[in-house]
């Protein structure tokens, strides 16, 4: 997976770390016994859990309300990735998709770890350990959540970006990217070649646009304030474009979340959720090739 990764998450703690008294030396004798330790770790814990996350459904799923997405993303922050696994693996075990997982559970629960960031209810320091263990635990479920749907290769291709507005501030960007990831998951198992790495840069951007063909371009958006700040930006990629009839689609994933119809200037469609972002991303391209075969009269 891309986005979101445990160095980038972790980085200011290893700035802190730095600014203290340095760790003092190891043997090689403490560092094979800790490799030994890891390694008993994730043969005894971690990947029992991910095989019982996976294991086949049974049927008759209750539905995933507020509260459980709130107690969801409060594990997520407080006691790591192994408790979210386990509820993950509590409700496989009900017959709950991990598509709903994905779009009921994971979704909603960055969401809520974003209006609480914004609201001042949590630090920075929690919305950064929450969104790295919903990246874990998205990162578990990717190889059966395509595996389970996977759709012949369509040749579209589609490149996915954080809106250009938020990567200037870290915590939407953290949740942009999350959102992205899901978002990915989806059009990779439909069938669509997805651009995986996200340029770093407004200029690598460009000469990404410029060199490499895409039919849709999605841009997810964390803050609807930010909104606005997004014609711009759009109306760039389109210019630039190495497709000049290229898509583009607006994943609005504000805390709340934001009606799909909500209107984006320079944008061809919105949407409030990842598998929607897929399927009006899949309504342009048809659109514009029933235009191009379309006989002139």
């Amino acid at each position: 997976m891309d986005g979101l990764t445990p160095g980038r998450a972790s980085g200011w703690r290893n700035n802190r770390a730095r600014k203290s008294a340095a760790a003092p030396a190891r043997t090689r004798g403490e560092g094979r016994l800790e490799a030994a330790a890891l390694g008993r770790t994730v043969q005894q814990d971690v990947i029992p859990r991910l095989l019982h996350a996976h294991r086949p459904a049974r049927r008759g799923s209750a539905p995933i309300d507020g509260v459980e997405v709130a107690q969801f993303a409060q594990r997520a922050c407080g006691s790591g990735p192994n408790a979210a696994l386990d509820a993950v693996a509590r409700r496989r075990d009900d017959g709950a998709s991990i598509e709903s997982i994905l779009l009921d559970l994971l979704v909603p629960a960055a969401r809520h770890l974003a209006a609480r960031w914004m609201d001042d209810g949590c630090r920075y320091e929690e919305l950064a350990i929450g969104i790295l263990h919903l990246q874990q635990v998205l990162h578990g479920l990717s190889a059966d959540f395509v595996r389970e749907g996977r759709g012949a290769p369509s040749g579209r291709r589609a490149l996915l970006l954080s809106a250009p507005a938020e990567q200037g501030m870290l915590g939407l960007y953290m949740i942009s990217e999350f959102q992205r990831c899901v978002a990915a998951e989806f059009f990779q198992r439909a069938g669509w070649d997805v651009w995986r790495a996200p340029p770093a840069s407004r200029s690598q951007l460009e000469s990404l646009l410029r060199t490499q063909w895409f039919d849709v371009i999605d841009v997810t958006v964390t803050c609807a304030e930010r909104l606005c700040l997004l014609a711009t930006d759009l109306a760039e990629m389109r210019r630039i474009s190495r497709n000049p009839r290229v898509g583009l689609v607006v994943g609005v994933f504000a805390p709340g979340g934001a009606p799909a119809e909500r209107r984006v200037d320079g944008a061809d469609a919105a949407a409030s959720d990842p598998r929607d972002m897929l399927s009006q991303a899949e309504a342009l391209v048809a659109q514009r090739e029933r235009m191009r075969t379309r006989p002139i009269r």
